[in-house]
């Protein structure tokens, strides 16, 4: 479900009506999937715990806390697992790693994108 576009997924009012909580506010655009957050970069790499489902060629944007200024980000050229953290490797320049910190939030945002793609491709597929 998280991977249509939408406004994420919540639990609501079932808590009470605390809404920082409900809508926290920090950015006013979809963001897409959540994977993790940068544990550790390692030249071009970034180490982090991952959350969700991530294949080489997905675009990510690395998410500082700052929605006024422009997210760096990029497409993901190797993924390696081990010691308990997920390592990603991109294509050399494709991230300004000056502007990616730790602590900061990992998305996918083009994952409705990639849904649409599966979606068209299967229907294609269909009529021939």
């Amino acid at each position: 479900m998280e991977m249509a576009f939408s406004r994420g997924l919540y639990s609501g009012w079932f808590r009470g009506i605390n809404n920082q909580e409900l809508v926290h506010a920090r950015f006013g655009k979809k963001r897409g999937v959540y994977l993790g957050e940068v544990a550790r970069i390692e030249g071009e790499r970034v180490k982090l715990k991952l959350e969700a489902a991530l294949k080489p060629g997905d675009g990510i944007v690395f998410d500082a806390g700052r929605p006024e200024e422009q997210e760096e980000g990029g497409r993901v050229y190797e993924i390696k697992n081990g010691q308990g953290f997920t390592t990603l490797t991109f294509g050399r320049g494709a991230v300004d790693f000056r502007r990616v910190h730790v602590g900061d939030k990992v998305w996918l945002p083009d994952g409705h994108d990639q849904l649409n793609r599966q979606e068209t491709s299967v229907i294609v597929a269909g009529i021939g």
